[in-house]
């Protein structure tokens, strides 16, 4: 009803009301329970004003309620603080920010030239292992996603040695499994790492979310893979998730872990126990 999507638009929007809109989009394409039983706990979990954890632009309505059964996130810029400058990258390795994916222009240069950049990607990637810090909220996330056997991966552009690096000197939890790293091809926006997860833990795609910083490969391979997005944009550079500027539209908008934990435990349904290969 209109009169509903002028209310989910606003930003006064209550849990609430989003749980009602939700009932109306799972009751016509997933059954009435489900939905009542993810509206239930949305407006169990509200905060005590019925305010929604996120400001209502910042959101699709129709990614409410989604069942999820697994987690992706991205490395650098995500569970680490971003410390690698891509804009000092691309001037040594001698690629224009307009040119397009850099890993990709890589693959299309002689032999000589591809070593020459990739020693400089790797000087510039062994410097961030130097600087690296875990993201705020991180491993409290993570922790209780464990409690919940939630499964978490990693599908990174960077390389295998230095998402080792941070499982033995930064992260004091379990591994992630599956880790992808740049070894792993096709590299993120492609969605193949995310149907390959979805694969290992015997669960659809559309069941995953994915949490990254890149617009462009983090939430582009999630929407390729038909999986739910969540943008990491710590700087704050878009108004919301119909920001026009915007490459790829995520399906929410965080500006940190804290609020991204926020997501998934009050505005998706959560379903633990995926099961393993």
């Amino acid at each position: 009803p209109v009169g509903l999507s002028a209310k989910i638009m606003n930003r006064s929007t209550s849990i609430a009301a989003i749980a009602h809109h939700t009932i109306s989009l799972f009751a016509r394409g997933r059954g009435s329970s489900s939905s009542s039983a993810v509206a239930r706990h949305a407006m169990a979990s509200a905060s005590p004003d019925g305010a929604s954890p996120l400001p209502a632009a910042r959101f699709n309505p129709a990614a409410i309620g989604r069942r999820i059964r697994g987690i992706v996130f991205d490395m650098d810029g995500t569970l680490t603080v971003p410390c690698i400058d891509f804009a000092e990258m691309r001037r040594r390795v001698g690629v224009h920010p307009t040119e397009g994916d850099i890993l990709k222009i890589i693959q299309g240069w002689d032999e000589a030239r591809q070593k020459e950049a990739h020693r400089v990607i790797a000087e510039i990637e062994e410097q961030a292992l130097r600087d690296m810090k875990v993201m705020a909220g991180a491993v409290e996330l993570c922790a209780e996603l464990d409690e919940r056997d939630m499964p978490r991966a990693i599908v990174t552009r960077n390389v295998m040695s230095s998402v080792d690096f941070f499982h033995d000197t930064h992260f004091p939890l379990p591994p992630f499994h599956p880790s992808l790293s740049r070894e792993w091809q096709p590299y993120k926006p492609d969605p193949a790492s995310l149907h390959y997860i979805a694969h290992q833990w015997n669960v659809k795609s559309a069941e995953l979310v994915m949490i990254g910083d890149s617009c462009r490969d983090d939430i582009g391979a999630g929407s390729n893979a038909g999986a739910t997005t969540i943008l990491i944009d710590e700087d704050k550079r878009w108004s919301g998730v119909g920001d026009e500027r915007l490459p790829v539209r995520p399906d929410f908008i965080v500006h940190d872990l804290f609020e991204a934990r926020a997501v998934l435990h009050e505005l998706l349904d959560m379903v633990g126990g995926a099961g393993g290969k």
